[in-house]
């Protein structure tokens, strides 16, 4: 169902304190009725219940519009859209934080503010919510729930024997659920760690349709496919999703692995060698924009002083400026081993002894 024609463009009021922050109150609502949300502002102390959404952004052609307090409309991705209808309840509100609708996207200082306060943003939250897509698939759930609930019960018969029950379908809709492009986003380093390190590993949740399953069962799941593989994949019917399950599998245990060991105490100039190897290990990740390669991991900064986002800055000035930064910081010129064979594609010009962090 469309919105009125006659409601305009919601306007973001500018912030009323240096530690305040938006939420999104979704309104109740099911089916295709039209999405209503209410946008409001509260201080990050006060500890408001909320929940963050991890997502991605996805395409942003054919924006959809959303009612926001019944009078003013909002834009947002197709695949934003669809999450908020998955997402709404029935009778009842739910408060989201979410990136798109409660940080003015065209206003710098806010953006620079807002990111800069993520890491409180992600650890206050009452949980992490990722969503993976509109698949709906009963048997990507099956799969997921039963593998994890083997390795939470190893004394049990055929544990380490093949799944006679697993069939091509089983392995052909794991296969898209883990070639979503959330996997693919360099934001979601950083807010995983966030959602895992300050919340029970239970409370991060995954949702794919209406199909609703903790982090810690996905990546368990994931954990004993790769550790018997051999024994998964063993018939012949199941070979032509293998490859992509095998990368799949490797992404999540990867991004598993990478959270639950981010370190917490080190020096500023150790966490600067440590945000050197994320990065190079994450340069196949996407961004929306090329500065956020390097912005998207500055919230796990664990000393002082506090690297801050600066989008005013091009993006050939802030992979210069993280470079002379890493180079003072460090000591050291590892960060040369990094620059690569100029790409074509692309679009930034940087100095020759400054890696192009956009090519991936």
């Amino acid at each position: 169902m469309a919105l009125p024609a006659t409601q305009n463009a919601y306007v973001y009021s500018p912030m009323t304190s240096p530690t305040s922050v938006r939420f999104m109150k979704l309104l109740p609502g099911s089916g295709e009725s039209p999405i209503d949300c209410e946008i409001f502002e509260a201080r990050i102390e006060d500890h408001l219940p909320y929940i963050a959404l991890s997502y991605s952004w996805g395409s942003q052609k054919d924006l959809r519009k959303i009612s926001c307090s019944g009078t003013r409309s909002l834009e947002v991705t197709p695949n934003l859209y669809q999450a908020l209808r998955h997402l709404r309840h029935p009778t009842e509100l739910r408060t989201f934080w979410i990136d798109a609708l409660c940080v003015d996207q065209k206003n710098i200082q806010e953006r620079n503010h807002q990111v800069a306060q993520m890491k409180q943003i992600y650890s206050q939250s009452q949980k992490l919510l990722i969503w993976l897509g509109t698949s709906s698939s009963n048997l990507a759930y099956d799969l997921i729930t039963r593998l994890a609930a083997l390795v939470d019960n190893p004394e049990q018969p055929g544990v380490f024997q093949p799944q006679p029950w697993i069939q091509s379908q089983h392995w052909k809709a794991l296969s898209e659920l883990l070639t979503s492009e959330w996997f693919r986003r360099m934001w979601v380093v950083q807010e995983l760690v966030l959602g895992l390190r300050m919340n029970e590993p239970f409370a991060t949740e995954v949702l794919f349709g209406s199909h609703l399953v903790t982090w810690s069962e996905l990546a368990r799941c994931c954990g004993y496919i790769g550790r018997h593989y051999a024994q998964l994949f063993e018939s012949s019917t199941h070979t032509a999703d293998s490859g992509i399950i095998r990368r799949g599998v490797t992404r999540v245990d990867n991004l598993h692995g990478m959270a639950i060991r981010a370190p917490q105490d080190l020096t500023y100039s150790e966490w600067m060698v440590w945000l050197l190897k994320k990065l190079t290990t994450s340069r196949n990740k996407k961004t929306s924009d090329p500065r956020d390669k390097v912005f998207a991991l500055y919230g796990l900064c664990c000393s002082e002083p506090q690297p801050l986002p600066d989008y005013a800055l091009s993006p050939a000035e802030v992979y210069r400026m993280y470079a002379v930064e890493t180079i003072r910081a460090t000591r050291s010129l590892a960060i040369l081993s990094q620059v690569e064979v100029r790409s074509k594609s692309s679009e930034i010009t940087v100095p020759s002894w400054v890696p192009d962090w956009s090519v991936g």
